[in-house]
């Protein structure tokens, strides 16, 4: 006898006893269906750690994959520094090439006196590269719009960024000069020169503030100098022959004033630097052509209009002179501080002043 181990449709144990082992009539076929079930069971089981493996192999291989990409993205230090480089070189030669133009359109613009145009494309180029020359030309500027303090800054600023850039010392010398204060101007020419004893402007210019502080003859040794160095320095002549015209000397002055002339034939101060040696020789028809042609190379020229004024009186020609004046009245207005003279001398002549 024996009791059935077969579940029933509630899967409860059968239990009923009878003349069997394990399983009743009833259920004699669960063993087959168990059978089936844990054979299945196993299967499945090995089929998941089969997989479970393989996919461990798999992703162990897209791993290595990915790390061989990651390799081949990462460059050396010698790489790195040689990419840096060329996109240094790249972005330096395209700031250079922008600066440039912007230097040269202010040069441009310098050259035709715009002056206002030229600070403004040299101040571009400065904010691209800070570099000493682009300094010193808006420092030109500055001069010529007499922003001389400004000019000041400027020069100073090229010289720290190159403290052996003797064409700023030269520059700051010209903008003390301009103000007035020659000491000073000097000084600077002496610096340009100790850097650079064979540069023949320094002499020039220092020539002239010695001029204006009445060293004729230490003038006169710097721009000697200034001709030794360059022959075809057409101001050290129109210059040493102004001198040469001070010092009553006007045979000499001449043959200065015609060397600048022939080096640069619309030199309109070399003319007016003439006519007074023409006039000092007594030769006023000469002295009145040479005023002529400097009013005529330059319409502005003011001095040129005042002493074409006083040849007029020399001839008696008193109406024309009258006209000279007012003409250098209306260029210089009150700026010279003899406006009221020059407003008298008309008046003396008969005349009414026009301005």
């Amino acid at each position: 006898m024996g009791r059935c181990w077969g579940l029933s449709k509630n899967l409860k144990r059968c239990g009923r006893y009878g003349d069997w082992y394990f399983f009743c009539d009833d259920h004699k076929r669960q063993p087959i269906v168990w059978i089936f079930i844990l054979v299945f069971t196993v299967m499945i089981g090995l089929g998941s750690l089969y997989l479970g493996l393989k996919g461990s192999e798999d992703l162990q291989r897209i791993e290595d994959k990915v790390d061989l990409v990651l390799k081949y993205s990462e460059p050396t230090q010698k790489e790195v520094e040689s990419e840096i480089d060329k996109e240094f070189k790249d972005e330096f030669e395209k700031k250079k090439k922008a600066a440039f133009e912007l230097y040269q359109k202010g040069l441009h613009a310098y050259k035709r006196d715009n002056f206002k145009k030229a600070i403004n494309h040299f101040k571009k180029a400065i904010n691209i590269f800070a570099i000493p020359t682009f300094y010193l030309y808006r420092g030109n500027c500055y001069d010529k719009t007499n922003q001389f303090k400004k000019a000041l800054a400027d020069n100073n600023e090229a010289i720290k960024l190159n403290p052996k850039f003797f064409k700023a010392y030269n520059n700051l010398g010209v903008s003390w000069a301009l103000k007035g204060d020659h000491d000073n101007a000097i000084i600077n020419y002496n610096k340009t020169i100790e850097i650079n004893p064979n540069y023949a402007n320094a002499y020039n210019n220092r020539a002239y503030s010695w001029t204006l502080k009445g060293d004729y003859d230490n003038a006169i040794v710097d721009l000697n100098k200034a001709i030794d160095l360059n022959k075809n320095f057409a101001s050290a002549y129109n210059n040493r022959g102004m001198l040469l015209n001070i010092k009553n000397d006007y045979e000499q002055a001449l043959a200065d004033l015609n060397k600048a002339i022939k080096l640069k034939p619309t030199y309109a101060e070399a003319y007016y630097n003439r006519a007074t040696s023409w006039r000092k020789k007594g030769d006023n028809e000469q002295a009145l052509a040479d005023l002529n042609k400097a009013i005529k190379l330059k319409p502005n020229f003011a001095k040129a209009y005042y002493n074409r004024g006083i040849y007029y009186l020399e001839l008696r020609k008193n109406k024309e002179a009258a006209h000279e004046f007012n003409h250098y009245l209306k260029i210089m207005g009150n700026r010279r501080g003899d406006a009221e003279a020059v407003r008298q001398k008309i008046r003396q002549l008969g005349y009414i002043p026009e301005y």
